[in-house]
């Protein structure tokens, strides 16, 4: 099954696909990792996951935590972001969410909203909406960790992004 999610007018929407049938290598890396990570478990916690085991797809991570405000709402902190993540979409390491370009904001905190409420691995596919870039599609990875399970404290992400020609 897939689901759109609406982005409020900044960009395409965004399709959440249940089946975990990635066409980006990396993406299929990631989620055996994670699996991996698992040990029998429903999702794996943030010491589980370390880069050495990452070779081949660690450009592509990305680590967010998952917080609530100071109004008890969603909050999202970038805790890591790979290379290949900030080619496309610039330095985020360490900010939270909201303090990113309010458009990339806007578009991205539905999804880890639904990626921490959801607590089980999604593929997900888009067309980047940032600096005029939609001519790059996207395809992600996003998996839950839990160090309180069953509530998912971080999102593990693996982001391919290539030209669509």
């Amino acid at each position: 099954m897939t689901r759109l999610l609406s982005t409020e007018g900044a960009g395409e929407p965004i399709q959440i696909h249940d089946d975990l049938a990635f066409e980006r290598p990396v993406n299929g890396l990631a989620l055996a990792y994670w699996r991996d990570r698992c040990a029998g478990r429903t999702m794996p916690a943030r010491t589980d996951i370390d880069p050495a085991g990452m070779r081949g797809f660690i450009t592509n991570v990305g680590l967010v935590d998952v917080l609530t405000d100071e109004r008890g709402q969603p909050a999202f902190r970038v805790r890591l972001a790979g290379t290949a993540i900030e080619d496309v979409f610039g330095p985020m390491q360490g900010k939270l969410l909201r303090e990113l370009p309010p458009y990339f904001a806007a578009r991205w905190t539905g999804l880890f909203v639904a990626m921490a409420d959801d607590g089980v691995p999604r593929r997900i596919t888009t067309r980047v909406a940032f600096k005029s870039q939609d001519f790059l599609r996207l395809e992600a990875l996003f998996a839950p960790l839990s160090d309180a399970p069953p509530r998912v404290t971080m999102l593990f992400v693996c982001l391919a992004v290539w030209p669509d020609v």
